[in-house]
């Protein structure tokens, strides 16, 4: 290995995850909504925990270079706008409608998620030398 060079990917990783996830998200929002969810889980629950997981991970990505409050934020308003993008997107898409209580489900699960992060942050801090 070259001098300098680095033996993990963990920055283009860190970037890459929240990325396709956010990409995933969009996809799916955009697609003919099928009959009925999966084991009768709520509408809301897949959003929180599909933009939760957003902003957690975009969170998580700018943790190293941010710090927590700045990571927290970041996190928490990737999670609203990409929500808040996706249903205005399908408020034009005849087959899907814009619900404003998916958009509170969105800020529930980023908030929900990217404090747990920032507590398992905090946590690894503390604990691991």
């Amino acid at each position: 290995m070259k001098p300098g060079a680095s033996a993990a990917p963990a920055p283009r990783l860190r970037v890459a995850v929240p990325c396709a996830w956010g990409l995933l998200l969009l996809v799916a929002s955009v697609l003919p909504r099928t009959p009925g969810l999966p084991g009768g889980v709520s509408d809301g629950v897949l959003h929180a925990a599909g933009y939760g997981l957003f902003a957690a991970l975009v969170c998580w990505a700018l943790l190293p270079g941010l710090g927590s409050p700045g990571a927290g934020l970041a996190g928490l308003a990737a999670g609203l706008t990409l929500g808040g993008l996706t249903e205005l997107l399908q408020s034009f898409l005849p087959w899907r409608s814009a619900e404003f209580r998916d958009i509170v489900a969105d800020g529930a699960g980023s908030t929900l998620l990217v404090g747990l992060v920032l507590a398992g942050s905090w946590l690894r801090a503390r604990v691991v030398p």
